[in-house]
This record gives C-alpha cells, structure tokens and sequence, in this order.
C-alpha cells in the first residue's frame, strides 16, 4: 500500500500485494476505481506507485479479482502513464455511473503469481469477427471493380448509330472512362 493520506493506493482481492482490485482513498474510506477508459496506462501508474514495477495486465468487469463494496471513488481514468499518482490522472472524481462488477485490476510484473492469458480460440474452421470484416470488405471491393470494368466496357467501347443523342451518349461514357474526345463537333 502507498499513502499520502488523501492519495493512498492498494490492490486487493488476492493474496499477492502487486496483483488484485485496485483501491484508493478518499475521505477515510478505501473505495475501487472503475474499468471505464482502464488499460494498461493507469495500471503503470499504480505499479509503479506501489513499487511492484510495470503493469503486465489489466482487469476489468467480471475479471480475475472479486468485486469491491463501498465507494467507487474514480472512474474514466484518462492517464498517460507517466503520473506519480492515481489521483494526478484526469478522470471522474464523483458521482461514478459504475457498479462493482466494473471494478478495475492490475497484475504487476513483481506479482509472485503467475496469471495464465487465457483466450479461447475459435473452433476449426471458424473466423473471428475481424477476420469475416476483412474478407467482407475485399469482396466489397473486389465487385466495385468488375462493376466499373463491365460498365466502363459497356459505355466507352459500345457502338452508337449516329444521331444527336448518340453523339451526347458517346461523349458521356468518354468522360465516365477518363478518355479525351480530340473532336466533339457535330
């Protein structure tokens, strides 16, 4: 735990003090902050406010340490990283809109635990969202260009039987295809 009176930081929520719920405190009462805007820049803040050294992951609601009670003294934490102190960070200072289950953690590098990454991997032959995203818009794409291809093929290399209008048609799908007309008089 670090104190300073009015800027004290611990992590609870687990037996090693470098990994846990992060808790700070307010007006003599230990409250949690919220998982809104948490990464890993506000967790180097509380490792290294702690010395427990640099902040290896973060937690978030529903996350590796239970939920807090009492006040949520901090939330949309916005920190650079390179604050001395929790409380230096700009964020929300009252009236949290946060429950509990959104209390933020940190596990630091001096952690004496280890913390598995675990992340579940798609079944075979499944694809992530990002990955059907990526195969979407190239199709996209892919049917803008053979769409400009047939039409740019239809317009700039058809023949028109003369006539006004078809001189008026011609000149259209001349400048459609990006091609220069040397004489357009009638």
């Amino acid at each position: 735990m670090s104190s300073s009176g009015h800027q004290s930081v611990r992590l609870e929520g687990h037996e090693d003090q470098c990994a846990g719920r992060v808790e700070v405190w307010k007006d003599g009462n230990w409250g949690t902050v919220c998982d809104d805007r948490w990464d890993l820049r506000e967790a180097k803040v509380v490792c290294a406010q702690l010395g427990c050294g640099t902040a290896l992951r973060v937690t978030g609601q529903n996350g590796l340490f239970p939920p807090g009670s009492g006040p949520i003294h901090l939330d949309e934490l916005n920190c650079t990283g390179n604050e001395q102190n929790l409380w230096f960070c700009p964020g929300v200072q009252e009236n949290s809109d946060c429950g509990h289950k959104e209390d933020a953690g940190v596990v630091c590098s001096v952690s004496k635990t280890s913390f598995r990454v675990t992340t579940a991997a798609p079944p075979a032959g499944a694809s992530s969202p990002e990955h059907l995203c990526i195969i979407s818009l190239s199709i996209a794409v892919l049917a803008l260009a053979i769409l400009n291809l047939v039409l740019c093929c239809l317009f700039c290399h058809g023949h028109d039987a003369g006539g006004e209008a078809s001189r008026a048609v011609g000149l259209k799908k001349m400048v459609i295809c990006g091609q220069r007309s040397g004489n357009t008089d009638a």
